[in-house]
């Protein structure tokens, strides 16, 4: 049969092939080739090119540059030439077969589940394969080769592996390199060799999971909403409550159900999720970064920095040695910041907030709270225009700070430090808005034994005052102690 030449120009060209066997030469420029339904030969030449070989037998050629190569149904020989090429497999339809060179550069090739051929990155650049193979049989791969069912990949030349199989009892073996594999559901069995490499996988069966060489290996732990995960990191080892033997990862991202989830973590900078239900979460040593979400939760941080949440319900943080954030949002939560400097946010609800030993920041929020700083310089921060009814049990004058939102305060003064003009104790003095703590308030003890109000009148006697801050017996406040922000 005979051969349709079709030729490009130097510039940027669109060149489409006939129905029969054709040979289209893009040249210079960028150029966008498709070669139809026959056997074909696509070269793309210089600059950046597209190259799609269409159905049948066909040879693609880059040349230089950057350029993307298609294989699509049939059998496909693709070379990328020199540059970071991408190799693209058709995404979908008739099972395609195809050789892919990658030569020079940085290349990366993406294999779906109808591909199988050859790989051959090249002995030169920083070569990537994606392959993801998450449809019928079991995947057994080594940095050689790849099978599944009677699909066979021979690779060869690639320095990271991209991998995501489907629910099989897959087997997965790589190199000394930085991979990125996605075992899915199934009882798998993973060695990620050498290199800083995350590995994810859904619990619900024995798995045997193994990070390899190297200090930057990283499981991943999803879980099914109808299971429980009791997953237990301890020292170099880990467990999931379904017989996993799981070792060689230094750090662990893991994301319970919608049941009560335990989850204990490492020394490692780590990441826990509960899910739905009511959740237990512990962060070990490192910054960790604990969320319950929705359910009645108890988090530990640990030892390190961390950063707790406890989402929907009534929820218990502790954030240990560091220097902590703790955020409650909804529910009436009980944090306690333990030792170092740490941020706790009360969110909407009857909350109770310690902040301990350090110097702490306690933001009040919409909701009403009983507040304790400990020990250090602490400030209590009410950043919003609305709050509820809150008590602080040990606030020290000349220590810790009452910092105030201005739109809290009818005819208040503007930001800054409170003005001592503006503050009075137990009569206002004169006509100005001012402050007034009543050492003797009367009234609803829970509001406090000692009361800061705000007395937009002054010493008219038919204006009405705004409660700002209930205070415990034996706390100590002053002008000096309040900013307007």
């Amino acid at each position: 049969m005979a051969i349709n030449i079709i030729t490009g120009t130097t510039g940027n060209d669109v060149r489409k092939g006939t129905a029969g066997n054709d040979q289209i030469d893009g040249l210079a420029g960028n150029d966008d080739l498709f070669g139809g339904r026959a056997n074909d030969r696509l070269n793309g030449g210089d600059d950046n090119d597209t190259l799609r070989g269409g159905r049948g037998s066909d040879t693609l050629d880059g040349g230089d540059g950057n350029d993307v190569l298609f294989a699509d149904e049939g059998r496909d020989v693709l070379d990328g030439g020199s540059g970071d090429d991408l190799f693209q497999s058709a995404l979908g339809g008739e099972r395609v077969t195809f050789e892919g060179y990658g030569q020079a550069g940085n290349d990366f090739f993406v294999i779906d589940d109808t591909v199988d051929g050859l790989i051959n990155g090249g002995a030169a650049g920083y070569d990537t394969l994606r392959l993801a193979w998450t449809s019928g049989a079991a995947v057994v791969l080594s940095p050689a080769l790849a099978t599944r069912g009677d699909m066979n990949l021979s690779i060869s030349g690639i320095e990271r592996f991209e991998i995501s199989t489907g629910d099989g009892d897959d087997s997965i073996t790589t190199g000394d390199i930085d991979d990125a594999i996605g075992a899915g559901g199934g009882a798998n069995t993973v060695d990620a060799a050498g290199g800083d490499d995350t590995v994810s996988y859904r619990a619900g069966a024995a798995n045997v999971l193994d990070g390899g060489a190297g200090d930057g290996d990283t499981l991943e732990v999803s879980l099914a909403p109808e299971q429980v995960l009791a997953f237990v990191v301890s020292g170099s080892a880990a467990s999931d409550g379904f017989g996993s033997q799981i070792s060689g990862f230094e750090r662990y991202a893991v994301t319970g159900g919608d049941q009560a989830d335990t989850i204990t973590l490492g020394a490692g900078a780590d990441r826990g999720s509960g899910g739905d239900g009511d959740d237990a979460l512990s962060g070990g040593d490192g910054r960790d970064i604990l969320s319950g979400n929705i359910g009645d939760d108890v988090i530990a941080g640990g030892a390190g920095s961390d950063v707790l949440g406890g989402g929907r319900g009534d929820d218990i943080l502790e954030g240990g040695e560091g220097n902590d954030i703790l955020r409650g949002w909804r529910g009436n939560d009980t944090m306690d910041g333990g030792a170092g400097n740490d941020t706790l946010h009360g969110g909407p609800g009857s909350n109770t907030l310690v902040g301990g030993a350090g110097d702490d920041v306690i933001m009040i929020g919409d909701g009403s709270n009983r507040m304790t700083g400990g020990s250090g310089a602490d400030r209590f921060v009410a950043a919003s225009g609305s709050m509820g009814f809150n008590l602080i049990t040990d606030f020290v004058s000349g220590e810790d700070t009452l910092e105030l939102f201005s739109g809290l305060l009818q005819f208040g003064p503007g930001a800054g430090p409170l003005d001592p003009a503006l503050f009075s104790i137990d009569d206002p003095v004169g006509d100005a808005a001012q402050f007034v703590l009543e050492t003797s308030p009367g009234g609803d003890p829970a509001f406090g034994d000692i009361q800061l109000v705000w007395d937009p009148n002054g010493d008219d006697p038919a204006g009405g005052v705004y409660f700002i801050m209930g205070f415990s017996a034996g706390s100590t406040i002053d002008a000096g102690d309040i900013l307007i922000i």
